[in-house]
């Protein structure tokens, strides 16, 4: 096995991660041998492993901001579809806390207009 330096490898990952964060979703990073973007793939290598073929399944991310980073603060995000109302979910997070939806058989041309909602303070 190589020896890696692993400063410099995480800090190509750093990179890789902050260029891959810009692009707002894990689209076109993985498929079979050929059929996808080499770059595209770096980047989806770098962000998550083991992602789908668009087709399977659709990945699009959060990255908090501002209050909303701050794990101290209480935010929420509402999603609309299939949600029951007296549905209640709880999620712990730490600062700076990141999200990443997977939608599995995704119907491809709606999700094309698919947003995240964006999470916000709770005031109470």
């Amino acid at each position: 096995m190589p020896i890696y330096d692993m400063n410099q490898l995480l800090a190509l990952r750093a990179k890789l991660v902050e260029e891959g964060n810009k692009l707002g979703s894990l689209k076109n990073m993985q498929g079979a041998h050929g059929t996808i973007d080499k770059q595209m793939h770096l980047y989806g290598t770098a962000l998550g492993w083991g992602l789908l073929p668009d087709a399977n399944a659709q990945y699009i991310s959060y990255y908090s901001k501002d209050d909303v980073a701050k794990s101290s603060n209480c935010s929420v995000a509402t999603f609309t579809v299939h949600c029951p109302k007296d549905s209640k979910n709880l999620l712990f997070v730490e600062d700076n806390w990141d999200l990443l939806l997977r939608a599995y058989e995704p119907k491809l041309k709606e999700m094309e207009q698919y947003t995240m909602p964006t999470p916000k303070l709770l005031v109470e």
